[in-house]
């Protein structure tokens, strides 16, 4: 089955509204089980639904203590490694309530097809750069 440039766009969009919208139902469809989130000194095994709900809990209230919310995903890089298997790099600006640009997370993700034949996320790594306005 090949890589569909809309199926990816697809899931990071829905992954970026229900981070958004705090949607934590959302958010855990967007993932596989089990699954890995690197961050700065941290890696994440993910190994079951509360996990993702209890990490993705943790990083909305952060967000919304500091006004951010999540903009759509701008896709930087996509490619395929093998038939179920793409490599995406994607920057998430993240803005305050005025539209001021605060932060700019970049992540890459390793996304796989699962038995449903639907791309989830399997691994995040994730960078943050803070804007320099």
């Amino acid at each position: 089955m090949e890589m569909k440039e809309s199926e990816v766009r697809s899931l990071l969009d829905r992954f970026g509204e229900a981070l958004s919208d705090g949607d934590l139902l959302g958010i855990r469809s967007c993932w596989t089980i089990p699954a890995l989130v690197l961050a700065d000194r941290e890696a994440i095994p993910l190994l079951n639904p509360l996990e993702i709900e209890r990490l993705f809990t943790r990083a909305i209230h952060v967000y919304r203590y500091h006004g951010l919310r999540t903009e759509k995903p701008q896709i930087i890089r996509m490619e395929p490694m093998n038939d179920h298997l793409v490599l995406v790099e994607v920057q998430w600006p993240g803005t305050v309530k005025d539209g001021a640009e605060q932060i700019n997370d970049y992540t890459q993700y390793i996304l796989g097809r699962d038995e449903d034949g639907e791309y989830r996320i399997r691994v995040a790594l994730t960078r943050r750069f803070e804007s320099a306005a």
